[in-house]
Order: structure tokens, then C-alpha cells, then sequence
């Protein structure tokens, strides 16, 4: 009886310190949210890449230019998995694939004061999705092979230097983006090249990178492992260059979130 008691009263401690330090910051005032990612009704893991960012913090941004290209974030693994470390204040947003999952829906938290389990359900856009097949095959296709290849649970750094092919000179302010990767301004995950053409990027291994993605010119390949890359950027064919466009991603304001 006198074991029993002992074992007991031991038990009773481990989930009182358990919970007393699940109700509070980490040692250093951190704090960890952590949780799964469920599509609603169905209960799996969502498809394609879903991230859950801090909205109020970049990994990459140019304050020059206005341009917040890529947020601090992580990935959602292939179970729905996820678990990321913030600081008092900080905004979460949780974004699955768009075009699946839609634009509309948001996944938006705050106020965290204390370590917590954070679980979501996202629902599925069926009738864009649909829409997508039927009116944009190309697009379609060239998604389920980004859901074939990318792996959020494989991490890859790409970095290396953009030149353009006619002159060998450095490139500045070129968009190297990830793609099916939305960040919380609503535009692609993006970084510009600096003065000397360089940048250094991390996305899942086998997902889509694009080199001055929105010109006809552009580079696009998919990355296996961590690679350094010198990009030689084709002259642009002015024959098929209808209009200038924007030297970087802009999202309609509508879809924009503020955040103070």
C-alpha cells in the first residue's frame, strides 16, 4: 500500500510539472505554440506546403522599397505537425496552398501568453480547385507536381549570384522566389538580390525556385540538396514583353493585413 501511495504521489507531481510548465513562457520569455493542421471534414493533413508564419517578422525585406518578401515561419511537416517559437505580441498566420485551399479563408491568432497546443482545420476551396483543372491545365498539372516533390519535413538553402548573360555583370534587385509559397502579405515568397547580384534563400527540398519569375526571361528549377548557383539571366526578348512590370511582388491592398 505504502508503494502504491509513493507512486501515486509521484505521478500526481510529474503531471502538476507538466502542466505548470505547459501554462507558462520558456525560461527565456519565449514562447512555443504547437499543434496540427487538419483539413475539415476529412481530418488529413493538408496538401502541398502549409507554413505557419510570425506576420510581424521577416526573414527578408527591403524597408527602401517597401518589399516584405519572405516571414519568419515554419513548415507544417507531412502529418500536420507543426511547432514554432514566438515572442510575446507576435501574430500568427497559418497558410496553406491557395489555390487549393483559397485565398479567402484566414487563419489569423494572437494574444499567446503561454506555452499552448494550437490545432486548426482548414477547408478546401473544391470549386476554385475544380475551376483550376478545368481552365488552367498547365497550372493544374505543374501543382501536383509541386505536391508530388516538395518536402516541408527537407529544408534546403539556395544560394549564389544572378548575371546577366550579356554583359556578366551582376544583376541587382532580381526576384528569386519559392513557389506555392504565399507569404502574409499575399504575394510569393521572394527575395531580391543585392548589389553584387547575390542571395541565399531556403525552401523544401524539391519546390519550385524562380529566378526573375515574372519576366519572360526567367530561370525556374527545383533543388535537391543545398546548392550554390551563378545564374546567367537570358536578355529579355522585348517582342514578348507586352508591358513593364513590377520590379517585385505586389498583392492587392484588399488582402493585405495590417498588423501594429
Amino acid at each position: 500500500m505504502k508503494h502504491l501511495q509513493i507512486l501515486i504521489l509521484l505521478s500526481l507531481t510529474a503531471i502538476a510539472c507538466k502542466n505548470k510548465d505547459y501554462n507558462q513562457a520558456n525560461p527565456d520569455g519565449s514562447i512555443t505554440i504547437s499543434g496540427k493542421v487538419t483539413v475539415a471534414e476529412t481530418g488529413k493533413p493538408p496538401l502541398g506546403i502549409t507554413t505557419m508564419n510570425v506576420a510581424n517578422e521577416w526573414v527578408w525585406q527591403d524597408s527602401e522599397l517597401n518589399a516584405y518578401g519572405d516571414n519568419k515561419k515554419v513548415y507544417v511537416d507531412k502529418q500536420g505537425q507543426y511547432s514554432i517559437t514566438i515572442q510575446p505580441g507576435d501574430t500568427l498566420m497559418l497558410i496553406p496552398n491557395a489555390l487549393i485551399y483559397g485565398r479567402k479563408n484566414r487563419y489569423l491568432y494572437t494574444g499567446f501568453k503561454h506555452n499552448q497546443t494550437l490545432d486548426i482545420q482548414v477547408k478546401e476551396d473544391a470549386k476554385n480547385y475544380a475551376k483550376l483543372q478545368k481552365e488552367l491545365p498547365e497550372a493544374y498539372d505543374n501543382l501536383q507536381k509541386h505536391i508530388q516533390q516538395s518536402d516541408p519535413e527537407q529544408l534546403i538553402t539556395v544560394s549564389g549570384t544572378v548575371v546577366s548573360e550579356t554583359t556578366n555583370r551582376p544583376v541587382y534587385r532580381t526576384i528569386v522566389s519559392v513557389g506555392f509559397v504565399t507569404n502574409t502579405k499575399g504575394t510569393g515568397t521572394y527575395h531580391l538580390t543585392d548589389k553584387e547580384g547575390k542571395f541565399s534563400i531556403q525552401l523544401p527540398k524539391g519546390n519550385l525556385l524562380s529566378i526573375n519569375g515574372l519576366m519572360p526571361n526567367s530561370v525556374q528549377f527545383y533543388p535537391q540538396s543545398d546548392t550554390v548557383v551563378q545564374i546567367k539571366l537570358p536578355k529579355i526578348d522585348e517582342n514578348k514583353l507586352a508591358k513593364p512590370k513590377a520590379k517585385f511582388p505586389q498583392a492587392p491592398k484588399s488582402i493585405i493585413p495590417e498588423f501594429n
